[in-house]
C-alpha cells in the first residue's frame, strides 16, 4: 500500500493544557500546516459555525463524549467530577444523535469519537456494553454509514472488551507512557489486532509526552512516525492522528519535524 496524505488526520479543537495556554492556530489551521486531509475534532461544540470551518476537509470525526468540556463545567460549578462521569453515557448518546443530524448537512462527517473510553470509562465500569450500544445506535439514527471511533490506550488492552467490541467500528489506539512504552509499539499493535480482530485501527501519535509534561524527544518522534508509515504499508492500520494542532506553536521543533516528514514521505492521494 502506498502511504499518502489521505492516511493523515490532525487532532483539532480548543486547547486542553492549562500549562501551555491557548494556541495561535485556529480550527482547521493545524491540518493545513501538516497538509492533512482529515480532521479529528474534539472538545469543541458540534455546531454549524465549527463545522463550516471543516467543510472542505475530506473526512471529519467529532467528539461525542464531551468529557473535557463537561469536566470544565463541573469545576466551574464546583460539582464533583464523579457526578459527570456517571452521566457520561447519556451525554454521549445525546451528542451522538446531534452529530447524526448534523451529518445530513455536512457530508464530510464520517463518525463520532468517544475519547478515553478505555481509561476513563471502561476501566472504572462507568460505561456498560448496553450504553455503548445505545450511543452507536444514536450515531447511526439519521446516517447509518457513520462509524463510532473509540479511544483505547495500549495500557488498557488487557481489559475485557468482549461485550464492547461489537459496538466499536474503529479503534483509535494511543500509547500513554511514551518514554516507557513506545519502543514496544510492535507488540502493542499486534495485541490490539488480537483484541479487536477485523476492526480498523487508527493510531494516535503524540508531539508531547504528557506524563513528563515535555515535548516528545525527537528520536521517539521519528520512531513513532516511521513505525506508523510501516504499519500503513503493511495494512495493519488505516492511518494516524497527529496530536495536536494546538501544540504546533508550543513545540515548534517537533511540529516542523513532523511537517517535513509528511512532506517527504506522504504523497498526494
Amino acid at each position: 500500500m502506498t502511504v499518502c496524505n489521505d492516511h493523515v488526520w490532525v487532532w483539532e479543537g480548543p486547547w486542553i493544557d492549562a500549562m501551555l495556554g491557548p494556541s495561535i492556530y485556529g480550527l482547521g489551521e493545524g491540518a493545513r500546516y501538516f497538509h492533512a486531509k482529515n480532521i479529528a475534532y474534539l472538545y469543541g461544540q458540534n455546531d454549524a459555525p465549527a463545522l463550516e470551518k471543516l467543510r472542505h476537509f475530506k473526512r471529519v470525526i467529532c467528539d461525542v463524549s464531551k468529557w473535557r468540556f463537561r469536566c470544565a463545567q463541573a469545576y466551574a460549578e464546583n460539582q464533583p467530577l464523579v457526578q459527570y462521569h456517571d452521566s457520561a453515557p447519556g451525554v454521549a448518546r445525546e451528542e451522538a444523535l446531534n452529530l447524526s443530524r448534523l451529518s445530513r448537512s455536512y457530508g464530510s462527517i464520517v463518525g463520532g469519537v468517544i475519547d478515553d473510553l478505555s481509561s476513563t470509562y471502561l476501566s472504572q465500569r462507568r460505561f456498560s456494553p448496553k450504553q455503548l450500544e445505545e450511543v452507536s445506535s444514536a450515531l447511526k439514527e439519521y446516517n447509518p454509514s457513520l462509524n463510532l471511533y473509540a479511544v483505547v490506550y495500549t495500557k488498557d488492552l488487557d481489559l475485557d472488551f468482549t461485550e464492547y467490541a461489537p459496538h466499536i467500528d474503529v479503534v483509535n489506539l494511543w500509547v500513554w507512557e511514551n518514554i516507557r512504552d513506545l519502543k514496544n509499539l510492535d507488540a502493542h499493535i499486534e495485541k490490539c489486532l488480537e483484541v479487536f480482530p477485523r476492526k480498523p485501527v487508527l493510531l494516535g501519535l503524540y508531539m508531547r509526552n504528557y506524563p513528563s509534561r515535555q515535548a516528545m524527544p525527537l528520536e521517539l518522534l521519528e520512531f513513532e512516525f516511521k513505525k506508523a508509515s510501516q504499519y500503513i504499508d503493511e495494512g495493519k492500520i488505516i492511518g494516524f492522528i497527529v496530536f495536536a494542532a494546538f501544540l504546533i506553536d508550543k513545540h515548534p521543533e517537533q511540529a516542523e519535524w513532523v511537517r517535513r516528514f509528511l512532506e517527504n514521505n506522504f504523497l498526494e492521494a
